[in-house]
This record gives C-alpha cells, structure tokens and sequence, in this order.
C-alpha cells in the first residue's frame, strides 16, 4: 500500500469512530448527574459516561452564555420542542466554564455565521460581560475560498525516509 493510500486508510476509519477527536469537559446537569460535554461540528453534545445522550445542534442554539460555574444555553424557541427554552450546566471551576463557552462561541460562530464577524467598538465607560469574539473566517468564508481559487498545487511525492522504493 503507498504511503498515500495508508494515509486516505486512516482518515477513513478514524472517520467512522464515534468518539474520535472528542474532548470531554466534566460538568453536571441540574439534577447533579455527572455528564461530560463536548463541541464538534454538529454541535453540543451531551454524554453520559461514553454513551451519548444528547446533542444540541448549532442551528437550535440562540445564545451561549455562562455565569461563574455555570454554562448556559439558549435555545430558539419551538413549538414542538420537547426542552425549555434555557439549559444549564454546572462545570468545576469559573476557569473551566469559561473555557469550553470560548470554545463553544468559536464553533458555533465558524458553522454558523455567513460572513466574518465585525469587531465591536470598546465601550468608554463601563462594560458587561466578556469581550470574546470570534474573529477569524467562517466555514462558508472558507468554501468559497477554496471553490474560487484555481491555484495549482504542485504534485507531492511522500516517500520514506533512507528508501526510495515505494
């Protein structure tokens, strides 16, 4: 097998595995049940143990939003949708919260928005919550990119290291 098909291999059986790139943050739900939360590019989901739960999906996500230990989300609201319209999370620390809502704010922004987000201009005196935004291009931004460039990528040969049979 080349080295390329090996690498076209991997990337296909990784792709099948459920829980492959998934990066669990520990959290709580308002029971207290231990849960663990993950971002991907579907959306929030939702664990118990390795067994998935639930997922919140970017397109039903109105507003993302935490206060100290606790992770909220906001939901559009639906008229047969079997949730409240607000979900909350308790995760370990303040840090932590914070943390996996950025990561959350940069995932729901890159799949959702159409066009790169305008930066806001600073406040003169006071301000309220975090100044995170996401700033960098969306997924839409991207594929037209890369459907309107024709830039001609020179062909690459991997080959392996002190052999030059393939």
């Amino acid at each position: 097998m080349s080295p390329a098909d090996a690498d076209f291999q991997i990337l296909e059986i990784s792709r099948r595995l459920d829980l492959y790139g998934t990066r669990f943050h520990l959290a709580s739900d308002r029971e207290g049940a231990k849960i663990n939360l993950s971002v991907s590019h579907m959306g929030i989901l939702v664990f118990q143990g390795n067994t998935k739960i639930n997922t919140f999906n970017w397109s039903k996500i109105r507003k993302l939003s935490f206060k100290r230990r606790r992770f909220l989300i906001k939901l559009h609201p639906e008229v047969h949708g079997p949730y409240q319209d607000a979900l909350e999370f308790l995760l370990p620390s303040r840090d932590m919260c914070k943390r996996f809502w950025k990561i959350c704010v940069e995932y729901h922004s890159f799949f959702r928005l159409q066009d790169q987000p305008k930066p806001k201009s600073k406040p003169v005196l006071l301000s309220r919550g975090s100044s995170f935004r996401y700033s960098g291009r969306t997924q839409k931004q991207l594929m037209d990119y890369v459907r309107d460039t024709s830039i001609k990528r020179p062909p690459y040969d991997r080959s392996v290291l002190g052999s030059d049979v393939y």
